[in-house]
């Protein structure tokens, strides 16, 4: 039986080279399984770092064109307010008062509330101290900034359009 085993030694040796090579293959094979699951993640994460910088910089040229339509928005007005006087000059401001009526229903505008009728005071009719050339400047620095405002609703609009486009793609 020893002169046996001695002369068919390399049998059980090559059993455990087979099993060794058997359980190196599927060793090898999980490791090759984890790296091509890293490299799907890694290659995710870079997609999602690429958009994050093209979303980030949508940010900044939204931003910077809503920031120049602003600045020419608020020229506008400013220069707007600035020629009152031209066409309000103070002689029509002090030959033609506003109704106290007018400036009452302003200024309840203005604060978001209903107009109160008959409310104390003077009557609606009568002159009051508001001269119209404060109306005028007043109206029109509203209009400024409905106009900066609508400006800014629509960088808003833009933005979101513009992320939806960055993140939306594959």
């Amino acid at each position: 039986m020893t002169a046996l085993l001695l002369r068919f030694w390399w049998i059980p040796a090559l059993a455990l080279l087979a099993a060794l090579l058997v359980f190196q293959v599927q060793r090898n094979q999980i490791i090759h399984a984890d790296l091509r699951a890293s490299q799907a993640k890694l290659a995710t994460a870079r997609a999602d770092l690429s958009k994050a910088y093209a979303a980030q910089a949508v940010t900044a040229v939204v931003g910077a064109d809503v920031e120049r339509r602003q600045v020419v928005v608020r020229y506008v007005t400013r220069t707007l307010i600035e020629r009152v006087p031209i066409y309000v000059s103070p002689e029509v401001d002090r030959r033609y008062p506003l109704p106290v009526g007018l400036v009452r229903l302003h200024d309840e505008a203005a604060a978001g509330v209903s107009p109160v009728p008959g409310s104390a005071g003077e009557p609606d009719d009568a002159p009051s101290d508001t001269p119209a050339s404060t109306l005028a400047s007043t109206l029109i620095g509203n209009y400024g900034d409905y106009y900066a405002c609508r400006e800014q609703v629509r960088g808003w609009i833009a933005w979101s359009e513009q992320q939806k486009q960055v993140w939306n793609t594959r």
